[in-house]
């Protein structure tokens, strides 16, 4: 099993940092959640998100996870951080099924508090 974690303040990449770990991918269940278990919200958006956009977002709908298969390649998503910043999230690609090591690649842009 693969499971990736993002501290996407510092670009951090690898294992769990406890209070900075924002992102976290498992590739079996092929979800991206956010950091202790979907501890923070975050939320698929239709098109490329600003800070105040994605702020609106994360009011109207918060969820712990998304899932790939509700994504599409270039698809957006808003998270809260840990930190409590906001993040505007890309998904690159959408890894396949059943290839638990296929990278999960993203664009983001942090928005400071």
């Amino acid at each position: 099993m693969d499971q990736d974690y993002l501290d996407v303040e510092s670009g951090k990449i690898g294992e769990i940092i406890p209070n900075s770990s924002d992102l976290w991918y498992v590739s079996p269940y092929r979800a991206l959640w956010t950091s202790g278990g979907g501890a923070q919200p975050i939320t698929p958006v239709s098109g490329k998100p600003t800070a105040k956009s994605c702020e609106a977002d994360l009011k109207k709908r918060t969820y712990d996870q998304i899932a790939m298969a509700d994504m599409k390649a270039g698809g957006w998503a808003c998270a809260l951080t840990v930190e409590g910043n906001i993040v505007g999230i890309q998904i690159r690609s959408i890894p396949p099924i059943g290839d638990e090591k296929a990278p999960l690649p993203l664009f983001y842009t942090v928005w400071q508090q």
